[in-house]
Formats: structure tokens, C-alpha cells, sequence
């Protein structure tokens, strides 16, 4: 199974998600719903202190299309329906092509082909477009240098990077240096102030009942 197939299985085995109907998708619990506020603070966080710390399974075309089916903006999309393929150049076979059937109706991924005329062709690799999803890389960047190629109508070519709104935590700012700042050494504690002369110490017996003698 998937990477994405796992993750599903063990939030439902866990009372995370359920499955809705015969669908085949999934809606949070009530306990999900709990979760969720904490699930994005730890994203906001992790996108703050520890991003570019990708290890190679998180390079996954499942996961990656997934979320960014979901975060299509329909509405600047076309009335009409139109066909995107998403083609991963260092990806294993069944996981190198991804279909995005979109319309202002919504969006629908395929892993396998629809059989529809293909409006726009998306080629890249699967780290690029995960760092450019992840906020990492600029998107028009990558596609100028050709990292991200677009092949199709010049009006499709030119509204694709408004269809895409990247992943939700693609605005939040890296801390310095980039999240990956390490502290040599813990910062000094400077110690109380020592008590003047003239104030009783209740740290030291006596020296109240000294002064209260004079």
C-alpha cells in the first residue's frame, strides 16, 4: 500500500477519520475535530523551525497530489471542464501521472487516465514540485528555469500558477537562518542581585535578629 493508504488506515484504526459512506472517502470524528487546532499548530511550528528537513519518504506523489486537489482555487478556474496531467519525471511508473479534472464546479483527482483530452501538461519532479508546494521555492521561478514545464495553450500556461493556492503553510516564515538554527549553549542565567546593607537576607538565620539587637 501507499504511503498516503497507510497514514489513512492508521488515523481511522486510531478514531481520527472515518470513512464516509461507500465513497470511499473520509471525515474527521469528533475527536478529529479536537485534534485538528493542534495538528496545525504543530504545522505552523514545524514549518517555522524545521522546514527543508525532508527525508525521502516525505517525497511522495500521492500525498503531494492529494493536497493540492484540494487546494485547486476553483473559482479562477474555467466553467468548461478542463484536464491537467501532472507528469513526475522520477517517479516510479504508477505513481508518474496524475489527472486533475477541474471546473468552477470543483475538482477531481485521477491516478488512472480518464480518457480525456489532456488541456494542460505539468512535467517536473517530485522534489521540486514538493519544496514549490511546500513555499520553498518559488513557483514562477521554477517555471521560468523550465524546472516545472507547462505544455499547452498559452492562456492555460499563463492562469496556471493562479490555480494553485500551495500548501497551508507555504506563508508562514522561516525562523532565522532559515529554521535550522541551533543554539551553541544555553543562555546564561544571570543570579539575583546580592541584598543590600540595609535589607534583612532570610536566606541567612540571624542576620534579622542581629540588626533588630543594634
Amino acid at each position: 500500500p501507499s504511503l498516503l493508504s497507510k497514514r489513512l488506515g492508521f488515523l481511522e484504526s486510531e478514531g481520527i477519520i472515518e470513512r464516509v459512506g461507500t465513497t470511499g472517502g473520509f471525515q474527521l470524528t469528533a475527536a478529529g475535530w479536537e485534534l485538528k487546532p493542534v495538528v496545525e499548530l504543530l504545522g505552523v511550528w514545524g514549518q517555522r523551525w524545521a522546514r527543508g528537513r525532508l527525508e525521502d519518504d516525505d517525497f511522495d506523489p500521492d500525498l503531494l497530489m492529494w493536497d493540492i486537489r484540494r487546494r485547486i482555487a476553483v473559482e479562477k478556474l474555467p466553467p468548461e471542464r478542463i484536464c491537467l496531467c501532472f507528469a513526475f519525471t522520477n517517479a516510479p511508473q504508477e505513481k508518474a501521472s496524475y489527472w486533475l479534472l477541474g471546473s468552477s464546479d470543483g475538482v477531481e483527482l485521477c491516478v488512472t487516465d480518464p480518457g480525456h483530452d489532456v488541456d494542460l501538461f505539468i512535467t517536473t519532479d517530485v522534489r521540486t514540485m514538493t519544496r514549490v508546494w511546500n513555499g520553498d521555492l518559488p513557483l514562477a521561478e521554477k517555471i521560468e528555469d523550465g524546472s516545472i514545464d507547462l505544455h499547452g495553450q498559452t492562456s492555460l500556461r499563463r492562469k496556471f500558477p493562479s490555480w494553485l493556492q500551495l500548501g497551508i503553510f507555504a506563508h508562514v516564515a522561516p525562523a532565522v537562518d532559515g529554521g535550522m538554527r541551533r543554539e551553541s549553549e544555553p543562555p546564561a542565567i544571570s543570579p539575583p542581585p546580592a541584598p543590600s546593607p540595609e535589607e534583612p537576607n532570610p536566606d541567612r538565620p540571624g542576620r534579622q535578629q542581629g540588626s533588630a539587637a543594634r
